[in-house]
């Protein structure tokens, strides 16, 4: 957060592996595009079970900002509920959203939850 002051700050915490991750960055792409230029920043993060060759392949197709981290700082995030784990940071710092796995309904959410952040 201290890396993007004044910035909403969207976490996508995947792996390479997981289905539902790969889907939910996927859909996201036309939300991406639709918020260029707003003061939106996507962070994606993901520990050493996504293996270094299909993480390096996978972040140059996902734009957003990349963390591979060590299986062990990985545990001291706190996922409730495993991955895909989504987190939401409003331009103070304080999270303001969070949401464990990906569908339909929870892609609206993401876009009402960072337009009602920028406001």
């Amino acid at each position: 957060m201290d890396e993007h002051p004044g910035k909403i700050v969207f976490f996508d915490l995947w792996a390479t592996w997981c289905g539902p991750c790969k889907r939910g960055i996927e859909a996201m792409e036309p939300l991406k595009e639709k918020l260029k230029g707003k003061d939106v920043v996507f962070v994606y993060i993901t520990d050493e079970s996504s293996f270094m060759n299909a993480w390096t392949e996978s972040v140059l197709k996902i734009p957003g900002i990349h963390y591979r981290i060590s299986s062990m700082k990985w545990k001291e995030i706190p996922i409730p509920g495993g991955i895909t784990q989504y987190c939401l940071y409003d331009r103070q710092g304080k999270k303001v959203w969070e949401q464990t796995g990906f569908n339909d309904e929870v892609l609206k959410d993401i876009e009402v939850q960072i337009n009602k952040a920028l406001k």
